[in-house]
């Protein structure tokens, strides 16, 4: 699994799975 986060405009993440961005979000929060 490829993991290439590009950011996107302000602290936005691609979406390249809902898996992954769930987790990039509750990361985020924490």
């Amino acid at each position: 699994m490829p993991k290439g986060k590009k950011k996107v405009g302000k602290g936005g993440y691609r979406q390249f799975t809902d898996i992954d961005t769930l987790r990039e979000q509750t990361r985020e929060m924490v």
